[in-house]
């Protein structure tokens, strides 16, 4: 895959970051896709990703195999993740790539030293391109690929668990709309929310990359997560994002993305709990020490 000029218009679904091509996988999983793939190896910070996704531009797929392609929200989402890394957030901790498509944002975790990482999609080729993908860079045992999907027919290979961190990178999207504006489908939003609910342990961060593109759409999250149980905050991509990257020209559609931070909201209350008791202790603790001062002030004036 070429490399992109800083100041070339691109599509939506073009590669941003460093790449190189690399040579064709001959695998059987690469024969099941039915489709051509083509192979790059993808600089993000200091993380080599060997990616191999639809040589068909997306105009030309079907609306079940856009996630054979990279899109805005996957590139902010890869920039998170390093934001995530240097913070220290990631270390350790168990990862599930939700939608993951090629699986790159779960392929990424792993190497920006989460533990063990799950790229999820529902059946179909994403997820055999996601299985390519994890072999590609290397099966230590610590990236696996499950069948997930929420809405009617949902499946759930994961067994019942949860995960400390939730990656939900375009997931969210109109792929064929049929009225302007585009609008979310609100029982998608909700049933994926659910999802997110469902598989994030009690103490954990779930993150969502989302294009954009629909009107309305941030509000929906927002309200569905509220109603779910979940807190919402908005993170401001500036702080997600270098500067230098969101003024190219290029950039156009990324720079459209939205980046939301869901959590629990009862582990949220419980903590606000758990420190007011401690700020009370400490305030009751400071007052019986005030006093035997001048307890023992008075003594000794006497």
């Amino acid at each position: 895959m070429d490399s992109t000029a800083a100041d070339e218009w691109v599509g939506e679904d073009t590669c941003l970051f460093p790449c190189e091509d690399l040579e064709p996988l001959e695998t059987q999983l690469s024969e099941e896709l039915d489709t051509e793939l083509r192979g790059c190896s993808v600089q993000v910070g200091p993380h080599k990703v060997k990616l191999y996704m639809a040589k068909q531009r997306a105009d030309d797929l079907s609306p079940d195999d856009l996630g054979l392609r990279i899109w805005p929200g996957t590139h902010a989402m890869a920039f998170l993740l390093l934001r995530l890394e240097r913070e220290g957030v990631l270390a350790g901790r168990s990862v599930l790539d939700v939608g993951c498509g090629t699986g790159f944002i779960g392929i990424l975790a792993r190497k920006a030293g989460c533990g063990l990482s799950i790229l999820s999609d529902r059946p179909g080729r994403a997820l055999c391109a996601a299985r390519v993908n994890a072999l590609a860079n290397g099966d230590d045992g610590d990236i696996l690929v499950r069948c997930l999907s929420w809405g009617p027919g949902s499946v759930d290979d994961t067994e019942g668990a949860v995960y400390n961190v939730l990656l939900l990178s375009e997931v969210l999207y109109v792929a064929q709309p049929t009225c302007v504006p585009w609008s979310l489908d609100e029982d998608d939003v909700a049933a994926l929310v659910k999802l997110t609910k469902l598989k994030l342990s009690p103490e954990g961060d779930a993150y969502i990359t989302y294009g954009n593109r629909e009107a309305g759409g941030s509000e929906q999250v927002q309200a569905a997560a509220e109603a779910a149980g979940l807190s919402f905050r908005e993170l401001p991509l500036e702080t997600v994002i270098p500067e230098e990257v969101l003024s190219q020209k290029r950039t156009t559609a990324l720079r459209r993305v939205r980046v939301f931070h869901l959590r629990h909201a009862s582990y949220l209350i419980e903590q606000f709990d758990y420190f007011s008791t401690m700020v009370s202790d400490y305030k009751y603790a400071e007052k019986l020490c005030y006093n035997r001062t001048r307890t023992l002030e008075d003594t000794k004036k006497r």
